[in-house]
């Protein structure tokens, strides 16, 4: 059985190879680079997630500045240091497709690696207070539904087992003697 993997979840897996890459670069630095073009990765999808999640499309490109600028014209918050630190992202992505030679500097990696986990935080806890928040609605819709048959069932003169079987609420349930 497959199921469908998020731009978030894909988010995750690129925020532990950042993760395990910058811990085998103790041994060799080309896992620096391994590094740095997952942490670019790693928010290039957390953009693309939080402009779907906006119910906005997202545009097929990598460059995080021109998807900054896609997030501007929709009005998308982002966190200030996505668009600061855009130009040293693309860096990432592009040095590591295009070039020989090694481009990751471990402390800047580390340092926008703890903002790229604060942010993906902060995203999970939006999508886990949404999922909430809509089963609130359902709950609060389907007890709202039962209380409108429960009081019709009542005003038909309808004994309290008819109702409790019809809609599962009981007299304490509506504070009713």
């Amino acid at each position: 059985m497959s199921r469908k993997i998020s731009l978030l979840d894909r988010a995750w897996l690129d925020i532990e190879q950042v993760q395990s890459n910058l811990y085998r670069s103790l041994d060799d630095e080309i896992f620096l680079d391994a590094a740095a073009y997952h942490l670019q990765q790693c928010v290039e999808k957390m953009i693309k997630y939080v402009i779907n999640a906006s119910g906005r499309q997202f545009s097929q490109t990598h460059n995080i500045l021109e998807l900054c600028q896609q997030m501007d014209s929709y009005s998308v918050s982002y966190p200030d240091w996505i668009y600061r630190e855009s130009s040293v992202l693309i860096s990432y992505s592009e040095s590591t497709e295009y070039s020989e030679n090694l481009i990751g500097n471990k402390n800047k990696i580390e340092e926008l690696l703890d903002l790229a986990r604060e942010w993906y935080d902060e995203i999970k806890q939006g999508v886990i207070a949404t999922k909430a928040s809509v089963q609130c609605s359902y709950l609060l819709a389907d007890m709202e539904t039962k209380l409108k048959v429960a009081l019709q069932m009542l005003d038909n003169g309808q004994p309290w087992d008819n109702i409790t079987k019809v809609t599962g609420l009981t007299r304490d349930d509506l504070n009713i003697d």
